[in-house]
């Protein structure tokens, strides 16, 4: 798959991590893809040619997000439940799938969960990610690329992080926050 295609991918599977389940399974076959664990908060899409296993992290989505969104603003998300869910799901998988890579990717709340549950077992991209204190301490996965609008204040601390690569990109769709205005002008 051509790097454009797959950031295509990641974006159209972060956005769809907002949608119905019966909408990420419409996602998932469109691109060719089995949808393997669905919980609303995490969904993982297999693609057996490719010998990958996609993991998109949902991000704040109502008020019981509130707490993983604290969370990341102080730089305690080790100590939040969802990030330690979203760790123990990641590892689950990549036991249960030997020889399958793993690629995860979230926008918002959903980046900095794929980051915290990603980074060290596969690449991870993320798109406008969640960041607060605790990412100026923190470096990137070696494989993880995060996509960011300049303007976004709640991904602005991201381009404090050392290691892996940060896009940025200035042109706003639909609101500096959206998934779009991380990627709108180019694919990198």
């Amino acid at each position: 798959m051509r790097q454009n295609q797959e950031l295509s991918l990641l974006r159209d599977l972060s956005g769809a991590s907002y949608m119905t389940h019966e909408d990420r399974a419409r996602v998932a076959a469109e691109n060719g893809l089995s949808m393997v664990d669905d919980r609303g908060e995490l969904t993982a899409y297999k693609s057996e040619g490719k010998k990958k296993i996609y993991v998109s992290h949902r991000g704040t989505k109502s008020w019981r997000d509130i707490g993983s969104d604290v969370a990341v603003a102080l730089g305690m998300e080790s100590g939040n439940a969802r990030f330690k869910r979203a760790k123990r799901e990641v590892s689950r998988l990549v036991s249960e799938n030997p020889g399958y890579r793993i690629v995860s990717t979230g926008h918002s709340l959903g980046g900095s969960l794929a980051e915290v549950s990603g980074k060290d077992v596969g690449k991870v991209v993320t798109f406008n990610k969640g960041a607060g204190l605790g990412s100026l301490y923190r470096s990137r996965g070696k494989y993880q690329k995060d996509y960011i609008n300049e303007y976004d204040p709640v991904s602005m601390l991201t381009k404090y992080q050392r290691g892996g690569k940060l896009v940025k990109q200035r042109k706003v769709v639909g609101g500096v926050h959206s998934l779009k205005s991380s990627t709108s002008q180019r694919f990198k």
